[in-house]
């Protein structure tokens, strides 16, 4: 005997068939199987993407073309054709009989240099196109379609006419432009993709700090306590570090620098210093966030505050020594425009130093 079970999750639904030599239990039992069916149905009918909406946009839209595309795939096999729906933008690319190469198909169609290297190697291998080296520059390959390509063109004129017809007719049908919206998309991305909306959008949801200037007899000890726990967190306090942190006032702020508190509900929880090289170059140092505090965005607004307080004095560049260990600190920096450069003999003050990296505040 045969029973079915059916199973459902987020992934799909499975049928798990187990055989059994005695006889149908009594839960499989005529009014059983139709309740059976009907639970498959419910089953079948359940679309995980529409219960995700837009958080699965990306995965919808794949999931219609691959259907498309595997549709289209039939149209050409049973129209003894041999040719994929993917190649269709790099042989109508190709049908002015020029030579192109594969960065500059790639930059055309907005395509990914591994995907057009994948897609004319397929086609090559079905003598659609063929390479050959750039005499300009050997380091090139140049892609043109051969004879045999060029001939199918008369062919697939008529097949692309007949699916351009039977796709208006979908896009009728369905009440909708979706090229044209598809291009309205393309175009709002193009000003700001989908990670800087994304970062925009976390980034106003963090808890909101109050970035105020260094006030020696208020915030000497808390700049010392936050820097000094977290060096020995990952170092050995050096020499450099007590010359700053016990005389923060002589080091740092009386020779033209500067020093920001970041305050949360009040409470100071993060700091930052200019140390002024030049009247056109500062030193970002002594960043350090509260433990507590860390991952909520802290380091990136306090970081911005201080390059924001690097203009108001003067700097056209600032820079900054780490230790590549810091992962993070090396990931908050970058983003925030900073850009590795080769170290210098200024970075023998600290053991710890291997990364320096510069920025440029003249560059918007």
């Amino acid at each position: 005997m045969i029973i079915i079970e059916l199973i459902s999750n987020y992934v799909g639904t499975y049928i798990i068939i187990y055989s059994y030599e005695t006889s149908m239990p009594e839960q499989l039992t005529q009014r059983g199987m139709i309740k059976l069916k009907t639970k498959f149905k419910q089953m079948k009918n359940y679309d995980v993407f529409s219960e995700l909406g837009l958080l699965s946009l990306g995965s919808r839209l794949k999931r219609l073309s691959d259907q498309m595309m595997y549709q289209v795939s039939d149209i050409y096999r049973h129209r003894h054709i041999d040719f994929e729906p993917s190649w269709l933008p790099i042989f109508s690319l190709l049908q002015d009989g020029k030579a192109r190469p594969v960065t500059d198909i790639s930059q055309t169609l907005g395509l990914a240099h591994p995907s057009v290297i994948q897609i004319t190697n397929a086609m090559i291998k079905k003598g659609v196109v063929f390479s050959q080296k750039d005499p300009a520059d050997s380091r090139r390959r140049l892609i043109q379609l051969t004879e045999s390509g060029k001939g199918m063109r008369t062919n697939l004129a008529e097949v692309w006419d007949d699916i351009r017809q039977s796709v208006n007719q979908i896009m009728e049908e369905a009440n909708c432009n979706l090229l044209q919206d598809i291009e309205a998309v393309e175009e709002v991305l193009t000003h700001q993709n989908l990670f800087h909306r994304t970062e925009k959008q976390r980034l106003s949801s963090l808890p909101k700090v109050e970035v105020v200037s260094y006030e020696d007899e208020i915030h000497w000890q808390v700049f010392r306590d936050l820097n000094v726990a977290w060096v020995q967190r990952w170092f050995t306090m050096e020499t450099a570090d007590y010359e700053v942190l016990d005389y923060p006032q002589e080091n740092i702020i009386d020779p033209g620098g500067a020093i920001l508190m970041a305050k949360l509900n009040g409470e100071v929880v993060g700091t930052c210093a200019l140390i002024k090289v030049n009247d056109r170059l500062f030193e970002l140092s002594k960043m350090a966030v509260a433990e507590e505090a860390r991952g909520s965005g802290i380091g990136w607004q306090l970081g911005k505050a201080t390059l924001e307080k690097a203009r108001d004095l003067g700097a056209n560049e600032v820079k900054l020594y780490s230790n590549d260990i810091l992962k993070p600190a090396l990931r908050l920096y970058q983003k925030l425009g900073f850009q590795q450069v080769p170290l210098d003999a200024e970075a023998e003050k600290y053991q710890r130093s291997n990364v320096k990296m510069e920025m440029n505040l003249t560059v918007k």
